[in-house]
């Protein structure tokens, strides 16, 4: 085994790549490669190999070392020690621990060669449900949890090792629509979605990430911007959309600066830094990968306004107005403007104005 760092970063932290047997061989000393062929185990004693001491722990407390010794092919999502946290923990030695291990087993061997956006399949566990996701940039989730070691093959299944343990809530429960009408923080952003008529298209199949601000990043909107939206179906449903984006987005998966197009046609950056935080336009996701039938939920910090819900003032900053701005405030016609309309504007330049060029 060797590692090799590489001119990449994640999220400003700089990675490497790790060279190691294929699973079935093995490196014999003196030889180049792996060359030696190694017999594949079943999944309990792969589970070992990989230092996955904690759940293979638990397969036997819950009496399924058999299962996993014998039977198969199976798919087992393992969280790497030291994974979980302690409130997780306590919750499972609370609990019985066969649900558990059941919502993290599928009943059939997958690949991550396999994963697709629209990818849901069922777990061990009763109706239980779970998505499966392979990005261009190389990053692979299960329930929007990232796969930090994939495709470990056994010889009754494959093993994939995720950074945490995968939510006990099923992703195929509830739609959008659903999931943030629930909500008490996001009573406002559903309100706009109703007034905008969108009820349908949130609760219909396809795939939809929504970047949702809260009730707090709403409340940061002057009256007047809120009104206008509260009370207008176009501009109501142009800074939803603003919102939304026609893919399956897991926070996870975003390793950098990338950009998304919303469902208002306008452009969504994004990028995240070495503490964890993931910047979307002018705001940051505090709350990631609220999953639901059609999509997945993250609620934001900031609102992302569209231009054509701005008033002229408002449209008009950083556009080199400074000095007409001025005149506005002057002639205390910017608070007029932002609440009247429409209004069509010819506005000079702050270098026009410099340059003295004025029409008598």
């Amino acid at each position: 085994m060797c590692w090799k760092s590489v001119n990449q970063e994640i999220c400003g932290k700089p990675t490497s790549v790790k060279f190691e047997c294929a699973d079935g061989y093995e490196k014999i000393q003196g030889q180049p490669g792996c060359t030696g062929l190694k017999a594949l185990r079943n999944l309990l004693a792969t589970s070992e190999e990989l230092g996955l001491s904690w759940v293979t722990s638990l397969v036997r407390d819950a009496g399924l070392t058999a299962v996993l010794e014998t039977a198969g092919a199976f798919t087992l999502f393992a969280p790497a020690d030291g994974a979980l946290t302690a409130q997780q923990l306590a919750t499972i030695n609370r609990t019985d621990s066969m649900p558990f291990l059941l919502r993290h087993l599928v009943n059939k061997r997958i690949l991550s060669s396999e994963f697709d956006a629209a990818d849901v399949v069922q777990t061990l566990y009763g109706n239980h449900h779970i998505r499966l996701n392979r990005y261009a940039n190389g990053a692979l989730t299960v329930n929007c949890v990232r796969i930090i070691s994939p495709d470990r093959q056994g010889s009754n299944g494959v093993i994939h090792v995720i950074d945490r343990a995968l939510s006990l809530t099923d992703s195929s429960s509830q739609t959008i629509y659903d999931v943030i009408a629930g909500e008490e923080n996001f009573s406002v952003f559903s309100s706009l979605i109703d007034t905008a008529e969108m009820k349908d298209e949130l609760t219909t199949e396809g795939l939809f990430t929504v970047f949702l601000p809260t009730n707090v990043a709403l409340k940061q909107l002057s009256s007047t911007i809120l009104k206008f939206l509260e009370t207008n179906h176009a501009a109501a449903k142009a800074f939803v959309q603003n919102h939304i984006t026609k893919a399956f987005q897991c926070s996870a998966a975003i390793g950098g600066p990338s950009t998304q197009t919303t469902l208002a046609g306008d452009s969504l950056d994004m990028t995240c830094t070495a503490d964890g935080t993931i910047y979307i336009g002018e705001g940051i996701i505090t709350t990631p990968d609220i999953l639901a039938s059609n999509g997945v939920v993250h609620a934001v910090s900031a609102a992302m306004i569209p231009d054509n819900v701005k008033s002229v003032v408002e449209n008009s900053e950083g556009l080199g107005l400074a000095y007409f701005r001025q005149l506005l405030d002057s002639a205390f016609l910017e608070s007029a403007l932002g609440n009247q309309g429409p209004y069509t504007l010819f506005v000079p330049t702050d270098e026009a104005f410099k340059g003295g060029i004025f029409i008598q």
